[in-house]
């Protein structure tokens, strides 16, 4: 399959998973859709300023063992991409008044803005990427679920108006998610399948947890 088609069909399966995303909330509650497309095209603007932090990271000597492979993976997800989109869906979810607490939108609401940053990186980073071979397609269709469930997985949080500790715990788990793909994907074998199969994990997270706090804390 073309590179290119492949990116295509990934930007559309996106779109329609984010449109049913807020069809599933009732419509006085979904959220405005200039919101939800400025978020989408910020999340794949921060794809730039991500670059520059990943290159900056790029002198850190975190080693050539299997330690410093590892920590280099989870450091560059946490730093670079996870924490960025973090802050970017947190400003979009909140007042006018652009304080994050009390949010302007629940959960669930949070959770798709969250999203729709998510799915911009991904569909920006994947396009710039474009490996070649059978890995374009692991990364097309699996990279921009990857990002739109792990942003999700945090703006719930943070739209939840949970304690910081819990958001805390969200952004960690975002991150195992995120480097455990990014390592996966690396790998050769069936240990490269493990990418789809954390890609979905992170969308159904997303969901789970997402209405976990909607109804504990809404």
């Amino acid at each position: 399959m073309n590179p290119h088609a492949a990116l295509a069909i990934a930007v559309s399966i996106t779109a329609l998973a984010l449109v049913l995303a807020t069809v599933l909330l009732p419509l006085q509650e979904q959220p405005p859709f200039g919101r939800l497309l400025k978020s989408g095209l910020s999340g794949g603007v921060l794809v730039l300023a991500s670059a520059g932090i990943a290159t900056l990271l790029g002198f850190i000597p975190f080693g050539a063992a299997t330690a410093g492979y590892l920590l280099g993976h989870f450091v560059h997800v946490a730093v670079a991409e996870e924490a960025p989109k973090a802050l970017v869906a947190a400003g979009f979810i909140g007042n006018r008044d652009r304080r994050i607490a009390p949010a302007a939108y629940d959960a669930a609401q949070g959770a798709v803005l969250g999203a729709a940053v998510g799915a911009g990186f991904g569909i920006v980073e994947s396009a710039l990427l474009s490996p070649g071979g059978s890995a374009v397609l692991l990364r097309t269709f699996t990279a921009i679920p990857l990002h739109a469930g792990c942003t999700a997985i945090i703006s719930g949080a943070i739209a939840g108006r949970i304690r910081e500790w819990h958001i805390g715990r969200s952004l960690v788990l975002a991150v195992v998610l995120h480097a455990g793909y990014n390592i996966s994907v690396e790998q050769d074998g069936a240990l490269q399948l493990l990418g789809p199969v954390i890609a979905v994990v992170s969308v159904v997270l997303a969901v789970a947890l997402t209405l976990i706090i909607r109804y504990r804390h809404g």
